[in-house]
């Protein structure tokens, strides 16, 4: 009896191990898609058990510069370009279409490299505070920007002035 519970604590043993190294590279995967500019000042975090149950699989958190004190940028990797939709499509809802200047707003984007839409983009103020948040298709990526040193319009004008990525 004592052997079958022993082998069934080891296959489950050897089973959280292999989650554990998949989690792993997940998380170094997506960190090799944040901006060189400010990838020195990003580091993985865990992924929360509700994140995960949504179909995060990694999570990296940045704190460039330009964002001011308390400023960061979230990056969630999904496993699947529709989960990731699906959680966009829930905090965007309700939020009008537009491009965060004067105001709240949402709408799509594309490359400058490309005609096609590379993925949605949200932003409005949550507690006082701007928040961008963006998806990128390709990646199955989406991350959120927050600054507590400017408006909602200067937040959009960093994000789609210059390059925060995923690249």
């Amino acid at each position: 009896m004592t052997g079958g519970v022993l082998a069934a604590s080891g296959w489950f043993f050897f089973g959280h191990l292999a989650s554990a190294r998949a989690a792993q590279a997940a998380a170094q995967e997506l960190l090799s898609h944040v901006p060189a500019g400010f990838a020195a000042t990003c580091s993985s975090v865990p992924v929360p058990a509700d994140a995960a149950a949504q179909g995060v699989d990694a999570k990296a958190e940045c704190k460039p510069d330009a964002l001011g004190s308390g400023g960061s940028v979230v990056y969630l990797h999904y496993r699947t370009q529709g989960t990731m939709q699906a959680a966009f499509d829930q905090a965007a809802q309700g939020v009008p279409t537009g491009n965060c200047s004067p105001g709240p707003g949402q709408n799509t984007y594309t490359l400058a490299s490309s005609s096609q839409t590379a993925g949605h983009f949200v932003c409005e103020n949550v507690s006082g505070q701007p928040v961008l948040a963006w998806t990128d298709n390709d990646l199955d990526i989406a991350s959120v920007a927050r600054s507590g040193s400017t408006t909602l319009p200067g937040l959009y004008q960093w994000w789609s002035r210059n390059d925060p990525g995923p690249d």
